[in-house]
């Protein structure tokens, strides 16, 4: 584990935040987030879209998070600490500790009633496993302690074990996800990521569009292979018959630039041109 000297919350804590993956993220890569969809995050770390508020909710829960804290270490006699860490060997995995001791063990702390009345009954959410799984690797450790924590009388600690099995699915997941991001392509669209349209003029136009291009693909292969017969009964002659040149002319191949061991060692991106949006329209 690398620990990195950056204060949560931080500006410089946000940027970086950008370019890796998160115990927060974990979850929604993994599709366990009901709030936002790996599609939706991709565009939020590319400053596509804006980043979600802080709302008065989330606020509170940050300064009620020391007081646990504090409550927690107390009796104890600990030292937990907030601690912002990358993985010893894969840095594009990142997680910000709510609490770390010396032995690197882990505090994880919720603070919300919803998560408190689960605890009691022993749950705890997907999106929040995954979150102590990932935190879990980054530390390699063994277990987290999940704290929910309302007030003084008012808490629950669960211990959670690592999860091995979880762990390699949600490493492979995150590193695809990783990919995505610094190859500016977009992560498969789920169901969430479509608005559902049952207005009678918007179907009739949907309907319209798909008739027109099944009947386009159909002359587009008819043209073809007219085509490729009118070459072929032309015998290797240039020919020009009711309207229509037939004609052969040598083409160069294309530059293989991925072959150019000069290029392997610069930076591309800071010569390609300003992102464009490019909508795609086809049946599912």
């Amino acid at each position: 584990m690398i620990i990195l000297d950056i204060e949560q919350g931080s500006d410089e804590w946000k940027e970086l935040r950008r370019n890796k993956i998160t115990a927060t993220d974990a979850g929604i890569i993994m599709g366990l987030n009901p709030w936002t969809t790996p599609y939706q995050l991709w565009q939020r770390k590319l400053g596509l879209i804006e980043e979600q508020e802080v709302n008065d909710k989330m606020r509170e829960g940050s300064l009620m998070e020391e007081e646990a804290r504090n409550f927690f270490n107390k009796p104890r006699y600990e030292d937990f600490s907030p601690i912002v860490a990358l993985h010893s060997e894969n840095e594009w995995a990142m997680a910000s500790f709510d609490g770390l001791n010396g032995c690197h063990d882990i505090l994880e702390i919720k603070c919300g009633k919803k998560s408190y009345e689960q605890a009691k009954e022993g749950i705890i959410p997907d999106y929040y496993m995954s979150q102590l799984q990932h935190q879990i690797y980054i530390a390699d450790h063994d277990r987290a302690s999940y704290f929910c924590y309302i007030s003084r009388s008012q808490n629950v600690l669960i211990v959670v074990k690592r999860d091995d099995a979880f762990i390699e699915k949600m490493i492979e997941a995150e590193k695809k996800f990783f990919d995505c991001l610094m190859n500016f392509s977009p992560p498969p669209l789920t169901d969430r990521d479509f608005t559902v349209r049952t207005d009678p003029h918007f179907i009739e136009k949907a309907d319209k569009y798909s008739l027109i291009k099944r009947e386009r693909q159909r002359l587009e292969q008819e043209e073809d292979a007219l085509r490729d017969e009118l070459i072929r009964e032309s015998g290797g002659l240039s020919v020009k018959v009711s309207g229509l040149t037939i004609s052969k002319s040598p083409r160069r191949g294309n530059i293989e630039y991925n072959a150019i061991p000069e290029l392997k060692s610069i930076d591309l991106n800071k010569y390609r041109k300003k992102s464009i949006e490019v909508w795609t329209v086809r049946e599912s």
